[in-house]
């Protein structure tokens, strides 16, 4: 049986020497974080906006994800 590694117990272990047991930053799991899942939030913000525009540093803020993230959703639309 696999044990799940809990970044929030032993902070320390996994390279985060200045995080504190119980530090409950805006991490992400992978999934959540993820290029298809973030490229699906995405284009719910585009087909929810007025007259599907938005502003990519808008959409970064909402997202929670650095500008160069969104560039790398735009990329993915671009190659459909």
């Amino acid at each position: 049986m696999k044990h799940k590694i809990d970044f929030y117990e032993h902070p320390e272990k996994y390279g985060d020497e200045e995080a504190k047991v119980g530090d409950k930053r805006n991490f992400r799991s992978r999934n959540e974080n993820s290029l298809l899942e973030l490229t699906r939030k995405f284009l719910d913000l585009l087909r929810n906006s007025a007259f599907h525009i938005i502003d990519l540093k808008e959409a970064a803020q909402i997202l929670g994800v650095p500008k160069r993230r969104i560039y790398d959703i735009t990329n993915v639309l671009q190659g459909i």
